[in-house]
């Protein structure tokens, strides 16, 4: 999609438990940039798409006062205006990553409508996929939590998966065993 859609870079940053976003997977991208992809909920473009949930087109990187340059794409093209689609991965009604791509703008008068929209097809076929392996992973007793719908503890296995979004919800994956 990369050559299709002339985009030179793109790279994907899931959430973790503790707040931070990290490199899932990258195109175009050196192994020290990839390293590079670690991000804080609200902290630049991508960690507040993350934290708004909302698209963004930004037309050049290098007058965006939140573009923090982590991976060095602003600097590889001097002189030539690098726009950078940003998209939220969502899965069961929450964000759990980004999707991020850059491209060459040169003028600044390159339309981006259908490669958003390309983009927003694409985060929402990764968020399906991401969290359909992440359950189907997760043992069918789990919940150690408590439920709360009847406010009773439930018991099961506790699960080895430290991702917070590749957990069923309590409530809805229990609330068949619970009584009110």
């Amino acid at each position: 999609m990369l050559h299709a859609f002339d985009w030179r870079r793109a790279f994907v940053v899931l959430s973790e438990p503790d707040g931070r976003l990290n490199g899932l997977c990258a195109v175009g991208l050196t192994r020290e940039e990839q390293q590079r992809l670690q991000f804080q909920t609200n902290e630049g473009i991508v960690g507040r798409v993350f934290t708004n949930g909302i698209q963004v087109l930004v037309p050049d990187v290098r007058v965006e006062p939140l573009f923090l340059n982590r991976t060095g794409g602003s600097d590889q093209t001097p002189g030539v205006p690098v726009a950078m689609l940003v998209t939220p991965i969502r899965a069961d009604r929450s964000t759990i990553g980004v999707l991020a791509v850059d491209c060459l703008n040169p003028e600044e008068k390159r339309g981006f409508a259908n490669d958003l929209q390309l983009l927003k097809m694409v985060a929402t076929l990764m968020g399906q996929a991401v969290l359909y392996t992440a359950r189907c992973r997760w043992p069918t007793t789990t919940c150690t939590a408590r439920c709360g719908v009847c406010k009773k503890g439930l018991s099961g296995q506790a699960s080895s998966c430290h991702r917070w979004w590749a957990r069923p919800p309590p409530c809805r994956r229990c609330l068949p065993r619970c009584t009110r």
